[in-house]
């Protein structure tokens, strides 16, 4: 499965990280991003640890089972994320705020901007899965809330979007 550039974009922008904050995370040459983004190198061309690397950063396991599911229609993956997000919101999920960003020697960050992670699991706990939002207003909404309170926000949060 390869993601597209309109996924990589759609996923850039959501985060809201640009090619330069990503070529300073991943260190990949950054002509090399700027093609994959803009569509001018497909991501298929991509060595396969750069395409790897990539793709890592910017999504999670369950996300990119999302895209492959949705068939690479970003709206039909906007549909579904948002459906397995609110499923996901009962007892058995967890919700966690994440770090700060973190920089190396050189002050080059190494971590995408504050997420709220949404952390759910199957098969008797066997399959860990999670979904990112990157909102800060949700993210300093949680701050000293307990599970049930972080829930409830994020519910609310999710019910509120388009």
């Amino acid at each position: 499965m390869v993601i597209n550039a309109d996924f990589i974009k759609y996923q850039m922008n959501y985060v809201g990280i640009s090619t330069y904050y990503l070529w300073k995370m991943t260190g990949i040459a950054y002509s090399t991003l700027s093609d994959a983004v803009t569509g001018k190198r497909h991501a298929s061309k991509l060595s396969a640890q750069n395409y790897d690397h990539i793709t890592s950063v910017l999504f999670t396991d369950t996300e990119k089972l999302l895209i492959k599911k949705s068939m690479f229609n970003i709206k039909e993956y906007e549909k579904l994320w948002k459906m397995l997000a609110e499923s996901t919101l009962n007892d058995d999920a967890k919700i966690y705020r994440s770090g700060g960003v973190y920089h190396d020697e050189e002050g080059n960050p190494k971590d995408l901007p504050v997420s709220v992670e949404l952390q759910f699991s199957f098969l008797n706990d066997k399959h860990l899965n999670s979904l990112r939002i990157f909102d800060k207003d949700l993210y300093n909404s949680l701050d000293n809330k307990g599970q049930r309170d972080k829930k409830r926000i994020v519910s609310e949060y999710l019910k509120d979007l388009q």
